[in-house]
């Protein structure tokens, strides 16, 4: 978020992106905006994070995956992809004892409201 000055109003206005989530990022306890039809992956690279991926957003090699721990149920867009379903089942399967539940692609991941969520290999560090 960034802010400016107005000198009629005497005060620091907030420039905050209109329709734009947070997407709190654990264990790394870092914060990120996420715009209004932005992915998570795209967010990340946006603010200069080095976000894991093999293959650069496309939605192939699952590395970029997270586990939603908390927040609105509805804060995430439902998966609209065979193949984010597919690797979210194999992700469930070999990672969380076959449980799927909240686990989504970043490269994928649009958001409609605030989370926190857990990427278990980022660090929080900028390119």
């Amino acid at each position: 978020m960034s802010s400016r000055h107005d000198p009629a109003a005497g005060a620091i206005e907030s420039t905050a992106h209109a329709g734009s989530y947070t997407a709190r990022i654990e264990p790394a306890g870092i914060d990120i905006e996420v715009y209004a039809g932005e992915t998570l992956f795209d967010a990340a690279d946006r603010e200069g994070y080095d976000w894991p991926t093999i293959c650069g957003g496309q939605g192939t090699c699952t590395h970029c995956h997270v586990r939603l721990l908390d927040g609105d149920p509805q804060a995430a867009a439902p998966i609209d992809t065979e193949q984010e379903r597919r690797a979210v089942t194999r992700l469930a399967r070999r990672l969380y004892g076959d449980d799927p539940t909240g686990i989504r692609l970043a490269c994928q991941l649009q958001l409609r409201g605030d989370v926190v969520a857990e990427q278990r290999t980022f660090r929080g560090e900028r390119r």
